[in-house]
């Protein structure tokens, strides 16, 4: 980048003459030429060492990415990521361990009979379209942990990105049910752990608001699992 300066200050120290003058212009005065360096981008960790540093699989980086959770592997996101609490156990008021939903890619839904428009999470979708894609439809033997402890916390690729009050069972398809449930909180930005209340009456805010942005590691099992019980640590 160069940047071509006619005179020197407010007037050029040697004649006076102001950058601009035409009687300047004409004797062909010669102008400062300044080279500025390339703005620097922080340097980017390697996936690989991302992942081990946050204790994940190569592939959950990429869908870190993918989803919008983080914007780069910057040595400041990798670095506060890597101290983000992790998850190891929760209870609900009912005494119940927690249950905890796994989502994967927001993808469409194609299901001409389904209203919801996504399934899946990614950091651009409505609250509406999150709760909607959280709620259903899942295996009716996986909800009997959700119903027992009220809870549900929605994970996507280790992050926990919304929290949910669980209150029934709204509706069955064949084997399949969709949960009664409103969203408490909504993570805002994963990185600089930042979060906005949807439901500040609900009983779980406190639990909520505690465990958003932090992790839960691990899974298998189907989408829906459990934190061993114990309290939010």
């Amino acid at each position: 980048m160069y940047l071509a300066l006619a005179g020197l200050g407010s007037g050029d120290a040697l004649t006076g003459r102001q950058p601009g003058d035409p009687e300047s212009e004409a004797i062909g005065m010669p102008a400062h030429q300044i080279t500025f360096a390339p703005t620097q981008t922080e340097p980017q960790v390697p996936v690989k060492a991302a992942a081990r540093a946050w204790h994940v699989s190569n592939v959950l980086v990429y869908n870190m990415l993918s989803s919008g959770l983080i914007d780069d592997l910057g040595m400041r996101t990798v670095g506060t990521v890597a101290q983000r609490d992790i998850i190891t156990s929760a209870t609900s008021l009912t005494g119940r361990p927690v249950a905890v939903l796994r989502l994967g890619e927001k993808t469409v839904e194609t299901n001409p009979a389904e209203t919801r428009k996504y399934y899946g999470y990614a950091a651009n979708m409505t609250d509406q379209q999150v709760l909607d894609a959280a709620a259903r439809w899942w295996q009716e033997r996986s909800a009997r942990p959700v119903l027992d402890s009220g809870v549900l916390l929605v994970v996507r690729a280790s992050f926990i990105v919304a929290a949910l009050d669980v209150f029934g069972i709204a509706d069955r398809q064949d084997d399949r049910v969709s949960f009664e449930a409103r969203m408490v909180v909504r993570s805002t930005d994963a990185v600089e752990n930042t979060h906005r209340v949807l439901d500040d009456s609900s009983s779980n805010i406190g639990l909520a608001e505690r465990v958003v942005n932090c992790r839960a590691l691990g899974g298998g099992g189907g989408p829906i699992t459990l934190l061993p019980s114990g309290g939010a640590s």
